[in-house]
């Protein structure tokens, strides 16, 4: 299942690699990945790690924040978690406002 937050962000990478004129192939080139890990993150399938999110704003001439963008507009936040034995459990973060006034195991 894909995460909000990995999907908002992938999305932000594939529209500064599209502003530049980069294809996956550019940009995977780039960054040692393959052009398929590019398609990965930019869907949201696989997560990226924070050195290789800083290495991509690097890249795409962008501050780290600008991959975040839109997302404190949210006032629900899902995580979708796997845990080791492959079963799925998400936590609903509710108002994130100013505080988080509830949680809940979905």
């Amino acid at each position: 299942m894909i995460c909000e937050i990995e999907r908002r962000i992938g999305q932000q990478v594939k529209r500064q690699r599209q502003v530049l004129k980069l294809t996956q192939v550019q940009l995977a080139e780039t960054l040692g990945v393959t052009s398929q890990q590019i398609h990965k993150y930019e869907k949201g399938i696989d997560r990226l790690a924070a050195s290789r999110l800083l290495q991509l704003s690097k890249i795409l001439g962008v501050p780290i924040t600008f991959f975040y963008d839109g997302l404190e507009q949210e006032k629900d936040l899902r995580v979708t978690c796997t845990i080791s034995n492959g079963k799925q459990f998400a936590i609903k973060f509710v108002d994130l406002g100013n505080v988080i006034t509830d949680i809940s195991v979905l």
